[in-house]
């Protein structure tokens, strides 16, 4: 499980829905699910993106270097940063404004834009 914790105490819980149209892909093969203009709304400023790579392929990503990001692999491999994630690795992305995922095989993971 994952969890973000709401940003107010008590506040009521929210809920949304989109057809799978509505959250169709990005062309670079992220698709938004929380957060963020075309995400589903949450209490919290973070949005989440589920990620699909072919092997080979790869993704840059760019937000304000004061958030921080994470990615959890789901299934494959990637590189970031130099480092390699394999299915189940997560890893924290503290200050770099724009990096690239890179899959080494085809590749599953979520991805976290946090503040």
């Amino acid at each position: 499980q994952i969890w973000i914790t709401p940003d107010e105490d008590g506040a009521p819980p929210r809920y949304g829905q989109k057809t799978a149209v509505e959250i169709a892909a990005r062309p670079d093969g992220l698709t938004a699910l929380f957060g963020g203009e075309t995400g589903l709304p949450i209490r919290q400023d973070a949005q989440v993106w589920l990620g699909k790579l072919p092997a080979g392929g790869s993704v840059a990503f760019e937000h304000e270097a004061s958030r921080g990001a994470w990615i959890q692999m789901v299934r494959g491999s990637v590189t970031v940063l130099g480092e390699s994630l394999q299915t189940g690795d997560g890893a924290a992305i503290d200050g770099a404004e724009r990096f690239v995922i890179a899959a080494g095989e085809d590749a599953e993971f979520l991805l976290f834009s946090l503040r």
